[in-house]
């Protein structure tokens, strides 16, 4: 497996987390990337961040799986990050990211109660606890009186 188009892991070389391939002479290298990729002898790569043109071009050059994320709907999958399309994260939303939910304000909600109870020393509770049978805790008492001497 591989990579094509916007690779996060190099962001910092693009400027961030940027389209590729908008020029003709950028998506004739991603269309060349992903052939050079398939002769290597991978079973599949990714398509990122790239114009459904591009993708397509790419998905038509070769005859391995391509999963597109970002790069429209012309390759055998689709991939969007789960943490994307639950909507965990609210401060960044690449365009091609569709959010089916918005979990980040539920998350958010329940560690401001969880931090609350916490403060509040309502959390943990004995629910929330081990116990231990109190023959033991009698015996445990005694052997730290006698540790302490």
């Amino acid at each position: 497996m591989s990579h094509v188009g916007m690779c996060p892991h190099f962001f910092h070389q693009y400027g961030g987390f940027k389209l590729q391939g908008r020029t003709a002479a950028e998506a004739m290298r991603i269309v060349e990337d992903g052939i050079a990729i398939e002769q290597a002898g991978a079973v599949g790569f990714e398509i990122e961040a790239v114009p459904a043109p591009v993708a397509k071009a790419v998905d038509d050059a070769v005859k391995i799986f391509t999963f597109s994320i970002g790069a429209g709907p012309a390759s055998c999958g689709q991939l969007l990050l789960a943490f994307d399309l639950l909507g965990v994260f609210d401060q960044f939303k690449p365009k091609f990211t569709k959010r089916y939910a918005q979990i980040s304000d539920i998350a958010v909600e329940a560690l401001r109660k969880y931090a609350a109870e916490v403060r509040e020393g309502k959390f943990p509770d004995a629910e929330h606890s081990y116990g231990m049978k109190p023959e033991e805790q009698q015996e445990l008492a005694r052997l730290i009186s006698q540790r302490n001497g």
